[in-house]
């Protein structure tokens, strides 16, 4: 049950925004036994970690065209005041559609931030002061104990789109040497 409590945030934030570029999440809640579950749309394709490993580096037309699509989806759930905090290659997914073979879609709200102010009063998704992400795609403020907003999605989609482009991380920012 705790761990509903938890994710029960996140799933309200994800499932409140309705944008073509984001699952929608259906469901979400606990079971009998205190576990809990979500029911999300029924994606036929594979995440972009998949594809890079597949076909290497991709070209620069076809990562901007990526790149796009995921911005688009950001920028509707910073609208929602909701900072995803975890974008990366896994958690974007290529649903190829007729006209459009590279159709994104942004999945997993699990380490989402809801930043609007009308939500409920200690409403948290983490503890504060948690570094959360995957490492590489973090943004060097949050390792400085910043706070996160819509900036930390914006420093890692500049991170994928970088691997999607090199097929390797960015070096890391923020060192004291320059």
């Amino acid at each position: 049950v705790a761990s509903t409590r938890k994710a029960a945030p996140a799933c309200r934030a994800a499932s409140a925004i309705c944008h073509e570029h984001i699952v929608q999440i259906t469901d979400f809640g606990a079971t009998p036994e205190g576990g809990s579950f979500l029911v999300m749309e029924y994606l036929d394709g594979e995440d972009l970690s998949e594809t890079l490993r597949r076909e290497g580096p991709l070209p620069w037309q076809r990562v901007i065209h990526l790149g796009e699509q995921i911005a688009w989806a950001l920028a509707a759930a910073h609208k929602h005041g909701i900072v995803h905090r975890d974008i990366k290659p896994a958690n974007c997914y290529r649903v190829p559609r007729a006209q459009n073979p590279d159709f994104i879609k942004v999945l997993d709200f699990g380490l989402a931030k809801v930043t609007e102010t009308d939500r409920r009063e200690g409403e948290s998704l983490t503890h504060t002061g948690m570094l959360l992400g995957t490492p590489g795609y973090i943004a060097p403020e949050l390792y400085r104990g910043l706070k996160a907003d819509h900036r930390v999605d914006i420093y890692a989609l500049g991170a994928l789109m970088h691997k999607l482009l090199t097929g390797e991380l960015p070096p890391m920012c923020g060192s004291d040497e320059s």
